[in-house]
């Protein structure tokens, strides 16, 4: 308002000024009416056309700044959803779980002190009597008649250190066919797993292989250990569909040909025969295995930081299981669900004491409660080398599934350190009391 009064005066003082030194002698003959106008309208016009002018490229020049930052804003909008898509993703898949179905775990009857701690779980715990060579036998004969359809699936060993892994996997093999000669079952591979810890091999070969619904996973100690054990497992995948209705039941219900569309999601079965697909889909599901988190600590740094990177480790831990949220960068903090960690399954002895000191100083800043021992199992010494992660695992398993809550698994005297969730089951119908 300022500017265009300045702007209407200015042009009219020009004009008046030039009026003066242009206008004739007689122009003073002018009626009064046309020579107001002549003062006045000429101004007025150039006055408004200058305003109008001034405006209208204002204006443009404001639709060009408002259409820069409207882009500019749909931009950071995409880039947002881009990362924010990418890191629900990430998340996704940290949070992949394989399904612990079935699972046996035979040993000396004299080291079954950590065994006994976690109850004696109708048909998990078996004890090795003479022969140690027959517990591979019988553990796969054992799940070949709970789940006929586990001799299609590929198994995976974790072997020992006494002998070269290629003659555990040679040995492996021919006791696999041999329990499955019964079943006609074709030759099943049987894959190295290098860190029983580490899931990924495991998850990797299900999603390159979309037709496998799961996976065994088996593990002994060397035959001349004092303390042999062995272990092994059924493991599903997280997203394994329920069994659709069989041919004739989907011939019996009438629909219509627009409804009849083929079974989504029954890709997953498709390498166990149709006929043995019943009894794995029977398994009730113990426990879940998660990823776990690992750190690069080493034996000569400080305690102060292992417990620094054992509250990092944990917390990775608690997102990969589900248990902690992980926010994206720009979303508001919201209050943290309670992790409900109700066991601990730990190989610390007593001479690594301060490691597990260091674990406990930070279980209360991630709202976890444990007595410690009484909420403790702690690992035997002998089992660290030779299979001692998918013991300990196995452990962890029958406490999650004793108290139907989730486990923590420590492994702190082994290098890198990690931490890993043991998630109960679903379906398992009922807990045992914690006391």
């Amino acid at each position: 308002m300022f500017k265009s009064l300045l702007l209407l005066v200015s042009v009219i003082a020009l004009w008046v000024v030039a009026l003066w030194l242009s206008l004739p002698d007689n122009g003073s003959q002018l009626s009064p009416p046309r020579l107001l106008l002549l003062y006045t309208l000429p101004p007025l016009l150039l006055s408004a056309g200058i305003h109008y002018f001034w405006n209208g490229r204002q204006k443009r020049r404001q639709r060009t700044r408002d259409m820069a930052e409207q882009q500019q804003q749909q931009q950071q909008q995409a880039t947002q959803a881009s990362a924010r898509a990418q890191h629900q993703a990430a998340i996704k898949a940290r949070q992949q779980t394989l399904r612990c179905h079935w699972l046996w775990v035979a040993a000396k009857p004299k080291t079954t002190a950590i065994l006994d701690h976690a109850g004696s779980g109708a048909g998990y715990w078996h004890d090795i009597d003479g022969d140690d060579e027959m517990a591979a036998a019988r553990a796969l004969y054992a799940l070949y008649h709970d789940s006929p359809g586990a001799a299609w699936l590929p198994h995976w060993l974790l072997p020992h250190q006494s002998t070269s892994p290629e003659q555990q996997q040679a040995q492996w093999q021919a006791t696999i066919q041999q329990a499955a000669a019964a079943l006609a079952a074709p030759v099943t591979a049987c894959h190295l797993l290098a860190d029983g810890d580490d899931l990924q091999p495991l998850l990797e070969q299900l999603q390159q292989d979309p037709t496998l619904p799961g996976l065994v996973l088996l593990c002994a100690t060397a035959p001349e250990d004092v303390d042999q054990s062995m272990v092994a497992m059924l493991l599903l995948r997280e997203d394994l569909p329920a069994l659709a209705p069989s041919g004739d039941e989907q011939d019996d219900m009438p629909k219509a040909y627009w409804d009849k569309v083929p079974a989504t999601g029954q890709t997953a079965w498709e390498a166990v025969p149709a006929a043995m697909r019943a009894g794995i889909a029977a398994l009730p599901c113990l426990a879940r295995l998660c990823r776990g988190a690992s750190g690069d600590w080493q034996a000569k740094d400080k305690l102060g930081r292992l417990t620094r990177q054992l509250h990092t480790l944990l917390g990775d831990a608690l997102i990969n299981a589900g248990l902690r949220d992980a926010p994206f960068a720009d979303d508001a903090p919201a209050p943290q669900p309670d992790p409900a960690i109700a066991w601990l399954v730990h190989d610390c002895d007593r001479a690594s004491t301060a490691r597990l000191a260091a674990l406990a100083s930070i279980l209360p800043g991630h709202d976890i409660e444990l007595t410690l021992p009484q909420q403790a199992s702690a690992q035997r010494d002998d089992w660290r080398d030779s299979g001692g992660s998918l013991l300990a695992c196995a452990c962890a398993i029958r406490h999650s599934h004793r108290l139907h809550a989730p486990v923590l698994l420590a492994r702190l005297n082994t290098l890198p350190v990690r931490l890993a969730i043991i998630r109960p089951g679903t379906d398992w119908p009922h807990s045992e009391n914690p006391t």
